[in-house]
């Protein structure tokens, strides 16, 4: 999106935009941009890494050139304790990732306090949304960031606004893994090398909590080096041993053919581009037998815009997502070489046990 045309951005919805500055954020941020006028939030609660992640949220609402910034303290929750993040007498665990219960990171109710002041400041500004980057998936078990918390948040706006508002809450990863949120935000172009995700570190990123290591197993699945340091020099030289790195040159959008889409698929990119499904399945689908796949055109996806982006990239099909890292390569030698030889991607001297194990990642909820 190109913020210095003021003229197309006011055509655009008002939205509010929750920014920590963390990975998931930052690729939210990126989402928001694409589809709405964004006002930036930024909340400081006494967390550990408070400066250091000031600092990203600054640097990534400076990227985007966001005028509307409100930064907020809630020094009380700091108060209220009961959180590695918050009490230092608390140590943050390390390598603990995957163990069973809420973990001592979780910070009370930290996001019910965090959407009440972007709905006071939404309401105000008039804005019709509000985007948070939950995910449920890899979100170390948090229970306010499940899909049925912020369903009951949106029936809570609903009753404690005025008549007349109309806000919605917008969780666009609440489904992604770390590895999908990665190359989500590789495709938006999203400035992750300016996010910071340590718990504890506020310098160089400690690479063992739980946070730190949902950040490395991300860009491990998506086959991209992550552009941040960490302590621990293995993660470090672990990163630079690369089997996949996307090159985002649209090759795969190219064909005589595209994937299948699910019904659901099929109604969330009709609603995208504001269609019923009978106009959207007529004008950019094909039936082949029981499957019903996006057009071809010009040798490329229907979707496939000129300036190489996909056109429906927010709604883009599960498929799409995770391709090359297709489970069928797994057991079967001939299928990585297929693909191997049709996406410039893979590294030349990858070995298909790398590659077997880069896809089991991709492909295993992280």
């Amino acid at each position: 999106m190109t913020f210095s045309s003021d003229d197309k951005q006011h055509k655009l919805p008002l939205a509010v935009c929750l920014v920590s500055g963390g990975l998931d954020s930052c690729v939210t941020a990126a989402i928001a941009a694409r589809n709405c006028r964004p006002a930036f939030l930024h909340v400081n609660y006494g967390q550990l890494t408070e400066e250091r992640e000031l600092l990203a949220f600054d640097a990534i609402a400076d990227h985007y050139g966001v005028k509307d910034r409100l930064k907020v303290d809630m020094p009380y929750l700091k108060s209220i304790g009961g959180s590695a993040l918050t009490d230092p007498a608390i140590p943050v665990p390390e390598e603990s990732l995957g163990e069973s219960g809420v973990p001592v990171t979780y910070v009370p109710f930290r996001n019910t306090h965090m959407l009440a002041v972007a709905v006071s400041w939404a309401e105000v500004l008039g804005a019709g949304y509000i985007y948070i980057g939950a995910t449920e998936v890899d979100s170390s078990g948090y229970p306010d960031c499940r899909k049925s918390y912020f369903d009951a948040y949106q029936l809570l706006i609903k009753e404690g606004t005025l008549p007349e508002t109309k806000i919605e809450i917008i969780t666009p990863l609440i489904d992604y893994s770390k590895g999908m949120v990665v190359k989500e935000g590789l495709a938006l172009k999203a400035p992750l090398h300016l996010t910071w995700s340590c718990y504890q570190n506020q310098d160089v990123a400690c690479g063992k909590c739980d946070s730190c290591l949902l950040r490395i197993r991300g860009f491990a699945a998506a086959g991209v080096p992550d552009p941040i340091r960490y302590a621990d020099v293995t993660v470090n030289n672990q990163q630079s041993n690369e089997v996949f790195s996307c090159k985002l040159c649209g090759h795969c959008c190219h064909g005589e053919s595209t994937i299948s889409l699910s019904q659901a698929e099929q109604k969330a990119i009709a609603y995208f581009l504001d269609l019923d499904s009978a106009d959207f399945l007529r004008k950019f689908c094909v039936k082949k037998g029981n499957r019903i796949e996006m057009k071809i055109v010009d040798d490329h996806c229907i979707f496939y815009g000129d300036d190489g982006f996909c056109k429906i990239h927010e709604v883009k099909p599960f498929q799409c997502r995770r391709w090359p890292l297709h489970p069928s390569i797994l057991g079967d030698q001939k299928a990585w070489e297929a693909i191997k030889a049709d996406c410039p991607g893979f590294d030349e001297d990858a070995c298909y046990e790398d590659v077997c194990e880069l896809v089991r990642r991709a492909n295993s909820g992280y």
